[in-house]
């Protein structure tokens, strides 16, 4: 059945005739529970770009641009009127080599999330189907992220920004500004969002009820005394100074 499906998948694709559609790359950078799927949505519901959610896929040569296509054509409709294609990477293990394709056609925003919100974040999620003993897995994925994210802000040549996580929640009209004026589109990037097929469907993104509501919710959390108690579980040193040098690198002034 999964054969089936995805040589249906690869030969709608083809016989459309949308590979001779010439699209720009949009390539979301960052870690989990960074608020990309917010972003992603945001930017998927603008009519000129196709895509919301992380497909999951590596780029180490052609073959792979061509699953993200086949993949993004699942919503043809979409697809056709596009003038950038969205993913987002958020793992070390989906390798990105720029040299595949068209540099001048790329597009890299690089999202970065607070330590505290986001180690905290990531341990509910994990004690949601593990125990409190095995929550340093998060620490050590956190970290190999953050120097991930320096080594491709470093490399990667096509156009890139970097976008502060908390400055996109509460702020949001001024990260849009940035991210619009980087991409060059001609409609508006707004704050409010669609809901899509797999919005909040396991594999695609955050599952939480926030994400169904379509629009920001900029609501402050507090601290309580059980999140700090989490919290204690974790080193926060080395991670604060894995993430401090990651903010300048990525938010340097030059």
């Amino acid at each position: 059945m999964y054969l089936s499906n995805k040589l249906k998948k690869y030969s709608r694709y083809f016989f459309s005739f949308a590979w001779l559609i010439k699209q720009k790359n949009i390539f979301i950078f960052s870690h989990k529970r960074g608020r990309t799927t917010l972003l992603s949505h945001i930017l998927g519901s603008n009519e000129q770009i196709c895509g919301y959610r992380e497909l999951h896929l590596k780029y180490t040569n052609k073959i792979d641009i061509l699953r993200s296509r086949a993949t993004l054509f699942e919503d043809p409709i979409d697809f056709a009127k596009a003038d950038y294609l969205l993913d987002k990477i958020l793992h070390n293990e989906w390798y990105f080599d720029e040299k595949i394709f068209d540099i001048r056609n790329n597009y890299y925003i690089f999202v970065l999330r607070t330590p505290e919100a986001t180690m905290l974040s990531m341990i509910k999620r994990h004690l949601q189907n593990n125990t409190i003993e095995t929550v340093g897995i998060q620490t050590k994925y956190y970290i190999s992220r953050l120097r991930e994210l320096r080594y491709y802000w470093n490399k990667l040549e096509g156009q890139k920004i970097a976008i502060d996580s908390d400055e996109l929640l509460y702020d949001c009209e001024i990260s849009l500004e940035k991210i619009s004026q980087l991409l060059g589109i001609a409609s508006k990037l707004l704050p409010e969002y669609k809901i899509f097929s797999n919005t909040g469907v396991a594999g695609t993104g955050d599952m939480s009820e926030n994400i169904a509501l379509g629009e920001l919710n900029k609501e402050k959390k507090i601290m309580n005394g059980e999140d700090k108690k989490l919290l204690e579980e974790i080193d926060l040193v080395d991670i604060n100074r894995e993430y401090s040098e990651t903010y300048n690198t990525l938010f340097a002034v030059k």
